[in-house]
């Protein structure tokens, strides 16, 4: 005994339904990539006015008035600059207040290639020879 299924679709969508459904789902992909870096950026921006905030605030004693002042200013600019959907400003004022910390950061924990090259050498295979 044989038996047989055999499925129609009675309310299929039409060719040019099915086209139509194609060419929106690629014109929203690319709106959906730039919602998708707008988001990246403001969460690294946000994370980045925190972080310089409180490496202020913990190393007041560390950092002189002016870098302070300078970090302040970027951060605030940066600030003003997420709550926009300017994606290039937001990332512009991010870079500047990455670079400000960089900058800082040296002050607060030295620059670790200057402690590197005053430190002990590394093997030198001519030592073992003789």
């Amino acid at each position: 005994r044989e038996q047989k299924i055999t499925i129609q679709a009675s309310g299929g969508l039409s060719d040019e339904d099915i086209d139509r459904m194609v060419k929106d789902a690629e014109a929203n992909a690319a709106d959906d990539q730039k919602r998708k870096d707008l988001i990246e950026a403001r969460n690294a921006g946000d994370s980045l006015v925190y972080q310089a905030e409180k490496t202020v605030k913990d190393n007041a004693d560390k950092i002189d008035d002016a870098a302070q002042a300078d970090i302040g200013e970027k951060a605030d600019a940066l600030k003003a600059a997420l709550a926009t959907e300017d994606l290039d400003d937001i990332r512009a004022k991010t870079e500047a207040l990455s670079e400000a910390m960089m900058a800082v950061g040296s002050a607060i924990y030295g620059d670790p290639a200057a402690g590197a090259a005053g430190g002990p050498g590394g093997f030198n295979p001519e030592d073992m020879a003789g």
